[in-house]
Parts: structure tokens; sequence; C-alpha cells
């Protein structure tokens, strides 16, 4: 029996898995083959801090096959590698110029799994045409890819400049507002603050105080 409450967390899992396998098979590039041979037969804990979800991440055929675990289920002796943040921390991992720093994220075992997984993310690059073109054929599905681009583009160019007048008018405006740099430094002191936390609780329950 799962200790989850609600069959939720397998179920983002299994649609995670669903996705990035489809972006896997899309991207038919040499580094990104390469990266997921490394992982081929082996497997990774993704372990959430304060999430109460641990992601597992097994390589088999080419693909990734992605599980979720209960921290009660959890047993780190089944994996190659176990990487343990918070998830902003851990992002950071995969999504380029989300933070400043990695800090906070702690890997156990083999560290060139870890980095495998890591690049993966960071390298994919799914070639969508040919996702249009399966779906709708040769003629419509450049068509749809053609124009969706062109669509993407132009959302792209507007939100920038939507997103840059709002930055300026908010920045200039509002004595609320932070820059980057000082959200950055607070989200590193808030996840410092829940390790130590984490850490005096494991220490209290060791000597018997809860």
């Amino acid at each position: 029996m799962s200790a989850f409450k609600t069959p939720l967390p397998r179920l983002l899992a299994e649609v995670l898995s669903l996705a990035l396998n489809e972006m896997i098979r899309l991207d038919t590039s040499e580094r990104v083959a390469k990266r997921i041979a490394c992982l081929d037969g082996r497997s990774v804990a993704l372990c959430l801090t304060g999430v109460g979800i641990d992601l597992i991440f097994h390589g088999s055929d080419q693909s990734l096959q992605v599980t979720a675990k209960h921290p009660d289920e959890f047993d780190s002796e089944q994996f190659d590698t176990v990487i343990t943040g918070t998830p902003s921390a851990l992002l950071a991992m995969a999504v380029p110029d989300w933070a400043s720093s990695q800090g906070g994220v702690r890997i156990e075992g083999d560290a060139a799994v870890a980095q495998a997984l890591e690049q993966l993310m960071r390298q994919l690059d799914p070639d969508w045409e040919t996702l249009w073109v399966e779906r709708f054929g040769v003629v419509v599905g450049h068509q749809l890819h053609r124009l969706f681009k062109t669509m993407l583009e132009s959302g792209q160019t507007l939100s920038q400049v939507g997103i840059t007048q709002i930055s300026e008018y908010v920045q200039t405006e509002s004595p609320w507002a932070v820059d980057r740099a000082t959200f950055n430094e607070v989200s590193h002191r808030v996840d410092e603050l829940i390790e130590a936390i984490d850490r005096l609780e494991v220490n209290a329950q060791r000597r018997g105080l809860l």
C-alpha cells in the first residue's frame, strides 16, 4: 500500500515520464544520445526537501522511467545516486539562469550519473516540427509548425517588452520590490533556515525530546 494519501504524486510522475521521454525521442542529437546512454541501467533519486515527494529516474533502453516515492518508503541504498535539495536549488541544476548558485544541493553516490542527468535536462532540444508532422501529416504539419513558431516568437517579444516595462515601473514606484540578486539571497537564507530546522528536529529525536 502506498504511503501517499492521494494518487496525485504518482500521476504527476507518470506525466513527467511521458513528457520527458517524448522530448528525448524528438531530440536525435549525439549529445543527448550520449547522456541517456550514461544513464542506462542506472537510477537517480531526487529528494525534494520539504515537499514530501522523492522522484526516481531510472534509465533503460534509451528512455527514463520516472516514479514517485514517499520519504517513508525511501531507501538510499537502492539507487546509484541520491540528490537532495529544495525545489528551487534542484531546479537551478536543470534550468539555466534560474538562480545564481546551486547551494543547498547534496549529491551522494556516483557523481558522474548525477552530472549525466543534469546535462541531459539542460541540453534537451526537441524537434517539435517532427511532432507536428507525425500528428497532422507533412503539408499541414509544416504549416502548423511555422504558424506556431511565429506566434510563439511574437508572444515572447511582446511578453518581454511588457515584463521589462512592468519591472521598471514596479522597481521605481514600489518600495516593496526587490531585484533578482536580493531575491536569490533571501531564497538562499530561507533554504538554509529549513535545513537548520531539519537538523534540529533530527537531533531532538535522537535525544528523545520529540
